[in-house]
């Protein structure tokens, strides 16, 4: 494995999507490229696996999907607590949203510096080096 997609949707009404669905539906995708440190990226997406009990599988509500390679894919739903793989459904009562952008995993806190000329720096004033004329 050397890359990982994230796939989240956002829907307030019934449905009862596919993978592939769920991928294309998406309004927020996230491509990874972890190389060999996937396993220790992918850590706490293990972690919220190992720590949920296994469920019946509650069929809809799909709302998360991530894909590590062809072939291999969880499917997260009920506000990404229920965890399907292959046909196997486990519970967590943390979401997968929570786990993903808590750590800052997916989505850093950190805000990156704005474009020099947009309006965000419009009242920024550099403050001149010393000794320069």
């Amino acid at each position: 494995m050397s890359a990982v997609k994230f796939y989240f949707l956002s829907r307030t009404e019934e449905w009862r999507y596919t993978p592939d669905e769920v991928a294309a539906k998406s309004s927020i995708r996230v491509y990874r490229a972890c190389g060999a440190n996937c396993h220790n990226f992918m850590r706490p997406v293990l972690d919220h696996l190992r720590a949920a009990r296994p469920i019946e599988c509650i069929p809809g509500q799909e709302d998360g999907l991530i894909r590590a390679q062809p072939g291999v894919e969880i499917v997260y739903s009920l506000n990404g607590r229920q965890i399907r793989v292959a046909d196997s459904c486990y519970f967590n009562d943390i979401g997968i949203r929570n786990i993903v952008s808590g750590n800052s995993m997916l989505f850093s806190s950190r805000q990156a510096p704005a474009d020099p000329g947009s309006s965000a720096n419009k009242s920024f004033k550099p403050t001149p080096l010393r000794g320069a004329a």
